[in-house]
């Protein structure tokens, strides 16, 4: 349990950065993130439309069941 605590103070203690970042890493991010969040959007929306469709199926099988 020490070594956790330990672990996360040494963590959340800022300390000096000597670091450099390339101008055109925002370009590859962009490259990396864009195609990631469509992918992500595209699956989304077609995992609700089957859901929605499925979930209709059912009520239309009670439906006709009559019990709704």
């Amino acid at each position: 349990m020490k070594s956790l605590l330990f672990g996360v103070v040494i963590a959340l203690v800022p300390g000096a950065a000597f670091a450099y970042i390339d101008p055109n890493a925002g370009g590859i991010l962009y490259q990396i993130v864009t195609p990631v969040l469509i992918a992500i959007i595209v699956f989304w929306t077609f995992l609700k439309q089957k859901l929605k469709a499925a979930w209709m199926r059912i009520l239309s099988a009670f439906r006709k069941s009559g019990d709704v």
